[in-house]
């Protein structure tokens, strides 16, 4: 069997191990380098586009919350079940080997649902946030987020020690942005113990949509959601 399939298995295999499982919430915090747009406050659906080796594509998707905290502006990786509809259409993305491109239907579903999304804890232990603003490149950032005119945006997930993925850092480089949309590139690093230390490198595109500001449900339409099995299973 080709080298490239088993390493395209092996970042399948860790994309579900980043999944989130049950546990407590993790500690998690932001630090600000430089200066950062203010507009990125809002509601993200981040869809990050893994290019295996062989060509295959393997869409994994993330929820960000950026919000004005006290000081600056703060991440918050939100750690809960999509929806139904919309992880569906993402499992049937990386089976086809395509990305996954959501409609304004799903990012409007996505959005009555926010607040009422099922929790979905993770044994995370911490998670640090850098948002790092364009003409600022820390020495630490991978080669494919030097330039000088792009915004950063860097996630570090420590696990706890009965996870077989101990670290994962993710690296956004922000090429493209919009009000309404970010698109670049990624780098996502994580170490784990298989059983001996391995480093496991994945990188693609992304994009992330803003999620529209809508009235959430009322509580007849939430009733009548779980009544006729419209709603998101608990």
């Amino acid at each position: 069997m080709p080298r490239w399939v088993h390493r395209a298995a092996g970042a399948a295999v860790l994309l579900a191990l980043l999944a989130p499982d049950a546990s407590g919430q993790p500690t998690e915090g932001t630090a600000v380098e430089g200066d950062v747009p203010a507009d990125l406050v809002g509601r993200w659906l981040v869809v990050e586009q893994n290019r295996l080796q062989g060509g295959m594509v393997h869409p994994f998707a993330r929820l960000w919350e950026i919000r004005q905290g006290p000081v600056h502006l703060e991440l918050v990786l939100r750690r809960v079940r999509l929806p139904e509809a919309l992880s569906t259409k993402l499992v049937a993305a990386g089976s086809a080997n395509r990305p996954l491109i959501p409609t304004d239907g799903d990012l409007r579903a996505l959005a009555e649902r926010w607040d009422d999304l099922p929790a979905s804890a993770t044994d995370v232990h911490r998670i640090d946030h850098r948002l790092v603003g364009p003409g600022t490149h820390p020495p630490d950032l991978p080669h494919e987020a030097e330039t000088s005119s792009s915004l950063v945006i860097v996630t570090d997930e420590r696990f706890s020690e009965s996870r077989t993925v101990k670290t994962s850092r993710a690296v956004y480089t922000v090429r493209g942005r919009a009000p309404a949309y970010l698109a670049g590139t990624f780098v996502s690093v994580s170490m784990a113990e298989t059983p001996a230390p391995a480093s496991i490198t994945l990188k693609g595109d992304f994009q992330a949509y803003r999620v529209p500001l809508v009235p959430p449900r009322s509580r007849l339409h939430r009733l009548l959601d779980t009544l006729f099995g419209r709603d998101e299973p608990s």
